[in-house]
């Protein structure tokens, strides 16, 4: 008893800690995401604003999520840490029947509210890509729908006061019967890879016709890099976090908080390269030099490739067709 209320008050104190740190950099880089896309030479446009709103609602999430796990240690610790038993109860106490169930309640709901979101942004940014083509996004769209299905049913059983004589759950819901949460999760991760598959293979193809044509910057690869730094963060927190909850272990605390803020950050990240990749791409168009070079070469070049990407800095999805005959549409 001892031990294990020693590993749980360490858990939570370094979990705290971890989520601070980590809620930190997430507002520093919405912070910069914001001045760079809103506050840029040329106006944004609308559905540049609507990531941004996206970005900013999960931050408050995010926000909210850490409060509430902030007022829960510091009850356990400060008000309720005469004693280490004392302290074990506090920590314990929100899921037996009579406890405040109101704070794994919001913690919970916040954060599959982000996941929600992460997921429906990595989906419509792999629709763009691929020329909103609907057929592309019917298997993690299909994921993401059993995802939620399965994120209602682990919150049910992750939110049913513990009330049997043996300190689990009196009803089919308990932790002993299906483990909801790790269906849950390993459905957001197969959306992610999914649409992080999809879209790279999809900017490959494009960065390879473009290559073709030697201009001064290539809008493909930063797209790439969009999606590949971004994903690769979810992917990662997800792949970590999987084994940790699928055995109950008390350290999942740490990769939970962390998801909780890269949850977030994904989405940010594709809005702050968007963003970059936008001031850039205006840069090079008002050059004439680059405009006179790039028409002369895609008239000489002989391309065979009939394929239609989305311009990532471009939010309105105006596309790009390379022609058989290389010229840009």
């Amino acid at each position: 008893m001892e031990a294990a209320a020693t590993q749980l008050s360490d858990s939570w104190f370094n979990a705290v800690i971890i989520e601070s740190l980590a809620h930190g950099m997430y507002t520093a880089l919405l912070a910069v995401v914001l001045l760079r896309t809103l506050l840029i030479s040329v106006p944004p446009r609308r559905q540049t604003k609507v990531l941004a709103g996206i970005s900013v609602f999960m931050y408050i999430m995010a926000t909210i999520h850490i409060a509430v796990r902030w007022y829960y240690a510091r009850r356990a610790f400060i008000t309720k840490g005469q004693t280490e038993e004392t302290r074990y109860l506090a920590l314990t106490d929100s899921l037996i029947a009579g406890g405040p169930l109101w704070v794994p309640t919001i913690a919970s709901v916040v954060a599959s509210m982000n996941i929600l979101m992460a997921d429906c942004v990595i989906i419509w940014r792999c629709w763009v890509i691929w020329g909103r083509n609907w057929r592309i996004i019917i298997l993690p769209s299909i994921c993401t729908l059993c995802g939620t299905l399965f994120d209602i049913f682990f919150l049910i059983q992750e939110l049913t006061p513990f009330t049997g004589s043996q300190g689990s759950s009196s009803t089919p819901w308990g932790s002993d019967s299906i483990k909801w949460g790790v269906a849950y999760y390993s459905m957001t991760l197969s959306t992610t890879i999914i649409c992080t598959v999809l879209i790279v293979y999809r900017l490959v193809q494009a960065s390879t016709t473009s290559l073709s044509l030697p201009i001064a910057t290539n809008p493909y690869h930063r797209v790439m890099e969009i999606m590949v730094e971004s994903a690769v963060l979810y992917v990662i927190a997800l792949v970590i976090y999987i084994p940790f909850i699928a055995t109950n272990n008390l350290s999942s605390l740490y990769p939970q908080v962390v998801l909780v803020s890269v949850t977030g950050i994904a989405p940010t990240l594709i809005l702050l390269r968007v963003a970059s990749g936008n001031q850039i791409r205006n840069t090079n168009l008002s050059s004439p030099d680059n405009t006179m070079h790039s028409g002369g070469l895609q008239s000489q070049s002989k391309l065979n490739v009939e394929s239609s990407v989305t311009c990532a800095e471009e939010e309105d999805a105006r596309l790009i067709i390379p022609t058989k005959n290389g010229e840009v549409v």
